[in-house]
């Protein structure tokens, strides 16, 4: 969930979305199951003569189910 949550606003590097997680070992993880899935979507981005920067982004699936979530919390608690 703080992965979806994170990657909200749009799209994200790995850097971005870090700063929520205990370790890029655990959030690395994460995303990889997000991506397969089919929640969140991987974009490299490659300019000539510098290294990959990789983007995430939410899926129209990941969107979906975020607000689902979001939905349930908020009925929780109006309880």
């Amino acid at each position: 969930m703080k992965a979806l949550k994170a990657l909200s606003g749009g799209r994200k590097r790995f850097t971005d979305i870090y700063q929520s997680f205990e370790n890029s070992a655990t959030l690395t993880r994460r995303l990889r199951e997000l991506e397969e899935r089919g929640l969140v979507r991987r974009i490299p981005l490659i300019a000539p003569g510098e290294s990959a920067v990789i983007y995430y982004e939410l899926t129209d699936k990941g969107r979906n189910i975020l607000e689902i979530f979001e939905r349930l919390t908020r009925t929780m608690n109006e309880s």
